[in-house]
């Protein structure tokens, strides 16, 4: 089977500071890849780099068996088919909360707007969120505001959903309800990559983890592997202090 992620050789810096380092990564459909590993370690520039939102140095990434690199229209088509949600929401206030779900299906896709509208009202019921349809984002909770990003991704019809700390910005009380969506997510066969230090999501709903450290991919295993025989002594120190 042919990944849907393919990293060879990624190297990624910012002026001096190099900040991946010969990453190797594949990523197969339904998978579900949580990247874990201390603040600076790699993480979020390596999810961004999956959809150009970073250029990088070296390398090649091919998604679903397109080099995103080699072509303009590569990049479009791995962008059409991959749904991104940013720690900080990134929702228009000034439209409400089924017109922000049903926007990029109708401007890129070229849905029309009834159809768009439709299909953005049963996402919204997915998340939660039935009775927050005609809202505004700034009249949302945190938690609400996420929802109404992953039902927004989803619109697009996503082949590959990538999650860059999507619980952060939460108050401890929110992140719960955004979890539950992940996880009916993942029980549905969505392939994912989610960079969380949500451990205890993490022991619940990925079958595989990596562990960057310094810009690496120190450990990248199987979940019960990770949890509970861990290969480097990096790994071991980090698990010791979080769990």
């Amino acid at each position: 089977m042919e990944p849907i992620v393919r990293i060879r050789g990624l190297n990624k810096s910012f002026g001096k500071l190099h900040v991946l380092k010969d990453i190797e990564l594949d990523v197969f459909e339904s998978d579900v890849l949580v990247l874990c590993g201390p603040s600076g370690a790699g993480k979020s520039t390596l999810l961004r780099c999956i959809n150009m939102l970073e250029n990088f140095h070296e390398g090649s990434i091919e998604v679903l068996g397109k080099d995103i690199k080699q072509a303009r229209a590569n990049l479009s088509f791995v962008r059409k088919n991959t749904g991104m949600v940013f720690q900080h929401f990134n929702l228009f206030p000034h439209i409400s909360v089924v017109d922000n779900v049903a926007l990029a299906p109708i401007l890129v896709k070229k849905v029309p707007k009834d159809e768009a509208l439709e299909k953005a009202r049963k996402l919204l019921d997915q998340v939660g969120l039935s009775a927050k349809y005609d809202a505004f984002p700034p009249q949302l909770s945190g938690g609400q505001k996420q929802r109404v990003a992953i039902a927004r991704a989803l619109a697009m019809d996503p082949k590959l959903m990538l999650f860059d700390e999507p619980t952060s910005a939460l108050d401890p009380e929110m992140i719960n309800e955004v979890l539950d969506v992940m996880t009916n997510l993942a029980r549905g066969g969505m392939t994912m990559i989610i960079v969380s230090h949500e451990m205890g999501f993490a022991r619940q709903v990925a079958n595989k983890i990596g562990f960057l450290d310094d810009g690496k991919i120190v450990e990248l295993t199987p979940k019960d592997e990770f949890f509970n025989n861990p290969r480097s002594d990096r790994t071991k120190e980090f698990l010791s202090k979080i769990l």
